[in-house]
């Protein structure tokens, strides 16, 4: 299951974890879950609160930015899979090391148990 830059789109924190949880219900031991959401950094900039500006005027009418914890709350119950919960230009093979210090993406991969 792929919920790639879906979740930011789910304001209500308790409502988006609800969702990821009755879809990893349904999904059979083995099976993936790929969740990317944005991240403000551990240093967070002006750029996020743009975005985010942005996509208050637009029909969606939200864009709801999480902690590196309430992102990794989406992959409970998943083991997640190297190199874990990390910016998207920090998951594939060989890149640099992640930098969580500035806005970006975060992205995340889990084995259903």
């Amino acid at each position: 299951m792929i919920f790639c830059a879906i979740l930011q789109f789910v304001p209500d924190d308790a409502q988006a974890v609800a969702i990821m949880d009755r879809f990893k219900q349904r999904l059979s031991p083995g099976s993936h879950v790929v969740v990317s959401h944005p991240f403000p950094g551990e240093q967070p900039g002006e750029l996020f609160d743009e975005v985010s500006d942005v996509y208050t005027n637009t029909k969606t009418g939200s864009f709801t930015i999480r902690t590196r914890k309430q992102i990794a709350e989406f992959l409970t119950g998943t083991e997640l899979l190297e190199p874990g919960l990390v910016p998207v230009e920090a998951w594939r093979n060989g890149a640099a090391r992640p930098d969580f210090g500035n806005p970006s993406y975060l992205c995340g991969v889990g084995r259903l148990r």
